[in-house]
């Protein structure tokens, strides 16, 4: 969505509904309670895509919203939290690791 945006692939003005932050929460509440679900009954695996789904959904319905000259603070806002998860994701014993992690999150979210 942001590339779309900055490439002029998609229209550079914000998008937006009404009702559209009750879609939003909408869909994370939704989320959450498949997670929950999920987690207290792995068996039912048939929620696995919905799992991937709806915060893919959920992603693009906050992004739609944010106007072309803002996409520059959003692609480095989502770099720096992917660079974190990342790092916590695949080092979780390691916590010098976590440090470097949620600095290079802070760095790249503070930058100008």
């Amino acid at each position: 969505m942001a590339a779309g945006k900055l490439q002029e692939v998609l229209p550079q003005r914000p998008i937006t509904y009404k009702g559209q932050n009750l879609v939003n929460l909408g869909l994370l509440a939704i989320a959450i309670g498949i997670g929950v679900a999920l987690v207290l009954h792995p068996d039912k695996t048939f929620l696995f895509p919905f799992m991937i789904g709806i915060p893919l959904a959920f992603g693009v319905m906050m992004i739609i919203p944010i106007g072309g000259a803002d996409m520059p603070t959003v692609i480095s806002l989502l770099n720096s939290s992917l660079g974190f998860r990342r790092r916590q994701w695949l080092c979780t014993r390691q916590q010098i690791m976590i440090v470097a992690g949620a600095l290079d999150g802070l760095r790249a979210s503070s930058s100008p």
